[in-house]
């Protein structure tokens, strides 16, 4: 229970911080005032219609809440394209309009792991066949190999295993010309 309440009143800061990480920007003090003031913005409204009585503050309130989520959506966004996971926009929303401090949680817990670090900046898709030899393709078929013959394989299906190296190993060898 200590944990949630945390993360709930420390959203904003956190999501503050991924915005700026996500974008590499070295302040994130404007994130962070942003957000603090859209979240605060919900119960504030709704206190000010119920105390004082004035018509259509709770349209504001639900405004600065919607613009909260619309803001961590955009940094969960933001991160899943700088990342390269694949995900839908409209279900981000819809998991931020009611799991907004588990997401700011999973984000803040993503970047602090490094995956800004692992993402191959070089914008080249193709980034895992680069890195893949000749050495690791024979290690990886070799295992194959051995895990199919503790099962007891047949001479055919080793064949087909050898016809499949020898396919990725002349895919490598066009990759390399």
């Amino acid at each position: 229970m200590k944990e949630t309440l945390k993360n709930i009143f420390l959203g904003p800061y956190n999501c503050g911080k991924c915005l700026a990480r996500i974008s590499g920007s070295k302040h994130p003090y404007v994130w962070q005032i942003t957000l603090s003031i859209l979240l605060i913005g919900l119960p504030v409204f709704y206190a000010i219609e119920i105390q004082l009585g004035i018509p259509g503050s709770s349209s504001i309130a639900w405004t600065c809440y919607f613009g909260f989520i619309l803001y961590v959506t955009g940094a969960r966004v933001l991160l899943r394209l700088r990342c390269e996971i694949p995900g839908n926009l409209i279900a981000d929303f819809l998991i931020t309009l009611f799991l907004w401090p588990s997401i700011i949680v999973q984000m803040t817990e993503h970047l602090d792991a490094g995956a800004l670090n692992i993402v191959n900046k070089t914008g080249d898709h193709d980034s895992l066949d680069d890195r893949l030899d000749k050495a690791s393709i024979d290690s990886e078929m070799d295992n194959i190999a051995k895990l199919y013959a503790g099962f007891g394989t047949s001479s055919t299906q080793l064949r087909k295993m050898k016809s499949l190296k020898f396919r990725l190993e002349s895919e490598m060898c066009k990759r390399c010309r």
